[in-house]
């Protein structure tokens, strides 16, 4: 896999990748800006160049959670959080946060987008992306993310008998059961075409383990694309691309 800064391919790469995003947030700017965050008044804000403080990233509020909506909006990062269901630590374990690396890192080359960002937390997740195609859909992002990870951690609780699966068993109004292992809904879902705001959002995701005390130092959390940003060798999923520098 070609490093982020790593030879002449990688060297265009990364200049095609600012040059369009840069053109992009010229083009997009102030038009969108007041089209997908003045009109819909979305409570997380990136026109305001950040989060509204009354709520926490890490702990998605429910009602956004159930009523996520996405802007496909050419030019534009996402800032991404989606909870395991009931927010119960299934991520815990290496065997699910490898299948949700693997997973991630095949939607990306499927579906064509830049990975800026990345934490796998014990009951939710932070993704920072940029999608390279003009025509898009979040919707296909997230279900080529989160699905093969449900379908790996169902099948395995199934097999090996685990108390895990009753939890997450969900019976539908038409009494068909079924097992849920990520929180209905979507999660969250932020447009971001402001440089300042994205960099705020790397950083922010970076931090996540040392805000709940997992660690002390942010490359010192393994599942995280922190280590990549420090230049160490030992990452189990390669940060190929970064944002462009304010």
């Amino acid at each position: 896999m070609t490093s982020w800064n790593g030879g002449s391919s990688g060297t265009a790469k990364w200049g095609r990748s600012t040059s369009r995003f840069r053109t992009n947030l010229r083009k997009w700017h102030r038009r969108e800006a007041c089209q997908i965050f003045g009109c819909h008044g979305l409570r997380y804000s990136a026109a305001r160049g950040g989060r509204d403080r009354g709520a926490r990233m890490d702990q998605p509020d429910k009602r956004a959670t159930k009523t996520r909506k996405a802007f496909n909006t050419p030019g534009h990062a996402h800032e991404l959080t989606f909870s395991c269901n009931q927010r119960l630590p299934i991520l815990n374990s290496d065997r699910c946060r490898q299948w949700f690396v693997e997973s991630l890192d095949r939607a990306r080359q499927k579906l064509d987008f830049e990975l800026w960002a990345y934490v796998v937390m014990p009951e939710h997740v932070h993704v920072l992306l940029l999608p390279r195609r003009e025509v898009y859909e979040m919707a296909a992002i997230l279900t080529a993310i989160k699905l093969p990870v449900a379908r790996q951690a169902v099948g395995w609780l199934r097999e090996s008998n685990s108390n895990w699966l009753e939890k997450l068993k969900v019976c539908r109004p038409n009494g068909r059961i079924e097992y849920r292992f990520w929180q209905q809904g979507g999660g969250y879902d932020r447009n971001i075409f402001k440089l300042d705001a994205i960099w705020s959002a790397v950083r922010y995701i970076h931090d996540n383990p040392v805000r709940r005390g997992l660690v002390r130092n942010s490359i010192d959390w393994p599942w995280s694309s922190a280590r990549a940003y420090e230049g160490a060798d030992d990452i189990v999923l390669p940060i190929v691309d970064r944002p462009p520098f304010i």
